[in-house]
């Protein structure tokens, strides 16, 4: 669910019977009226009577549904009921009827604490990952890197989007990671700014490479796994990469990628490479001594 009308009309769909059904109760207690067999009208008529009031007895006692945008910058509280409490600084929605609260968390820390042994069935979900509950006190955490669930107490089930799953106990932690090339260029993007390891980058940047991806993404995607390739010390790869990208009509980023394989070609002392890459006169100089 990615906006409010969304978590309305799932609700209305789980807990509410459907426009067509009650059509269709209408339509048999009105036929049920028009048959010609009066020796059987009464009974007919107070079948009739028995299933509209049956509607409407369900009607009646079909659970309040709240919808709930969740949006704060800090931490805010949130008493869902008697036996759920959430925490958040971030974005996301919570439908609730009570027993069976559902949230769709979009960004940022959600925490939560669930009264044990009440019946209460939570489920929480983020683009990466589905988190079920009966009783616990856990943190959802979602941010460019994935989906982060770390459990305080209790027992949480865990589904990744990439099919990892896993139940985790007080003290452990899970992170499901982006299932989209979009999500893994974003988290190949956090990995280098906070400092992480080349090799560790390189991880997310072939893993967005092997999903579909649009033209723009898969561009910065290759153009950053040169790079990396090329900081790692891996020259051979990184110029066989930077060949196969520039062999192609992409336009996105190519005079990037014909700098790094200009680098690339002159660290390997690939004189002619250098020089049929070289597009300025400081390049074509340096290209020039290197055959000499």
């Amino acid at each position: 669910m990615n906006n409010y009308e969304d978590a309305k009309s799932a609700a209305r769909e789980r807990f509410e019977p459907s426009e067509l059904a009650v059509a269709r109760l209408s339509r048999r207690a009105a036929a049920t009226l028009d048959r010609p067999r009066p020796s059987r009208r009464p009974m007919y008529a107070g079948f009739a009577a028995l299933s509209v009031a049956a509607a409407a007895l369900l009607f009646a006692l079909r659970p309040t549904v709240t919808v709930s945008a969740l949006a704060a910058d800090t931490a805010t509280t949130m008493q869902v009921s008697d036996d759920v409490a959430l925490s958040y600084a971030g974005r996301g929605e919570v439908t609730t009827d009570g027993a069976h609260p559902r949230v769709s968390w979009e960004l940022g820390t959600l925490d939560v604490e669930v009264t044990p042994n009440r019946g209460v069935d939570l489920v929480i979900e983020t683009p990466e990952a589905t988190v079920r509950v009966i009783g616990t006190g856990f943190t959802v955490a979602r941010d460019a890197l994935g989906s982060a669930v770390d459990v305080r107490h209790g027992i949480v089930a865990v589904r990744c989007g990439d099919g990892r799953e896993g139940q985790l106990t007080a003290g452990q932690s899970m992170t499901c990671l982006p299932v989209r090339a979009a999500g893994m260029l974003a988290r190949a993007k956090a990995l280098a700014a906070g400092g992480a390891a080349d090799a560790d980058v390189l991880v997310a940047l072939d893993a967005g490479l092997r999903l579909d991806a649009s033209p723009p993404v898969r561009a910065e995607l290759s153009a950053r796994r040169i790079r990396t390739l090329s900081a790692l010390g891996r020259d051979e790869e990184a110029a066989a990469a930077a060949s196969a990208w520039l062999a192609g009509d992409e336009t996105i980023r190519r005079a990037e990628v014909e700098d790094l394989a200009f680098a690339v070609a002159m660290r390997r002392a690939d004189c002619a490479t250098a020089t049929r890459l070289a597009k300025t006169e400081a390049q074509a100089a340096t290209a020039a001594a290197c055959e000499r």
